[in-house]
């Protein structure tokens, strides 16, 4: 079994916003019972034993139709990566699999749909389209330890944090798959430089091992954009 230990990061902003909805009367029990796990694991660092397989993804940005030309994603409409993005998820995550997704999941209103639509238990770290379409984690940040390496998960990586020597994030789309800033290594986890599914914490160390960003340009021919 694979061991890791986890701890999110809440800021005052979500932790402010995760006491409104939690004592939102109109809340569905469904909805009061997600939010409670998501405050438990901010309070539950031990190690978990139980997680077969970790992948890490973000920026899917299921249903948003505009992302598909912003960031020249190769489908005819949003219809299709969507179909595209669940197949290829479902092909790599079983039930028993947990996946850190690292922001910018869907578009308004789509959350639960999507969500119910992919295997494994995820655990959302918000980004920044994340705060009006149904995704209700707290968590802005989390720091891992899987086999004696630590990395620290966020969405956006700038600004660059230097207490962590291994970041990963999403956000750049395009822009780049790694990057070096002194002796921090970023390792963008998204979607769009990742065949459009999760990867795997396995993947994650080999990269390390191998020194796969010295042997890679750090950034893609594509130009930076700008995601509204």
């Amino acid at each position: 079994m694979n061991e890791l230990r986890a701890t999110p990061i809440l800021t005052g902003k979500s932790a402010k916003r995760f006491y409104k909805e939690i004592n939102n009367k109109e809340m569905s029990n469904e909805q009061r019972e997600f939010l409670e796990e998501c405050i438990d694991m901010v309070k539950d660092s031990k190690i978990r034993e139980d997680w077969k397989m970790i992948y890490f993804t973000s920026d899917t940005h299921f249903n948003h139709d505009n992302i598909i030309k912003y960031t020249e994603r190769p489908f005819k409409d949003v219809n299709e990566m969507n179909n595209v993005i669940i197949k290829n998820w479902n092909k790599v995550v079983k039930k028993t699999d947990t996946v850190f997704f690292l922001g910018d999941f869907c578009f308004k209103g789509s959350f639960h749909k999507m969500r119910s639509k992919l295997q494994g238990e995820i655990i959302f770290i918000l980004g920044n389209h994340d705060f009006s379409n149904g995704v209700k984690s707290v968590i802005t940040e989390c720091q891992i330890e899987y086999k004696g390496q630590e990395f620290n998960l966020m969405h956006d990586p700038n600004p660059y944090n230097s207490n962590y020597e291994y970041n990963l994030c999403g956000h750049v789309h395009k822009l780049w798959k790694t990057k070096k800033v002194g002796k921090v290594l970023y390792i963008n986890v998204g979607v769009d430089v990742w065949d459009f599914k999760p990867v795997s914490i396995q993947q994650i160390m080999e990269m390390i091992k191998d020194g796969y960003w010295y042997k890679t340009k750090t950034s893609t021919t594509s130009k930076r954009t700008i995601i509204t």
